[in-house]
């Protein structure tokens, strides 16, 4: 949806990630979608829901942001989590 008054569309993205019995690294996960690369926080993104099922080792982290920022965030998180620091090869 978009609103024509603000010129801001909004998109939210769920994020599966295979973590819920460490809690400090799905909170982790979290403040990393709302942080840029010099630490501060995006003036456009939000974190509306985190849900951990500790029986399947599941989270869901619901993040809400403009289309553009979404963009950004979801192409960051790939790259890191693929050849960065959260690499698992």
């Amino acid at each position: 949806m978009s609103s024509s008054r603000l010129g801001l569309r909004l998109a939210v993205c769920l994020l599966n990630i295979s973590e819920a019995r460490r809690k400090y690294i799905v909170e982790n996960v979290a403040k990393a979608a709302l942080l840029e690369k010099n630490g501060q926080k995006h003036p456009e993104v939000s974190v509306l829901n985190i849900f951990s099922d500790q029986e399947y080792n599941r989270s869901v982290i619901t993040i809400a942001a403009s289309v553009a920022e979404l963009g950004k965030i979801s192409v960051s998180f790939f790259l890191h989590m693929s050849f960065g620091e959260g690499s698992a090869s």
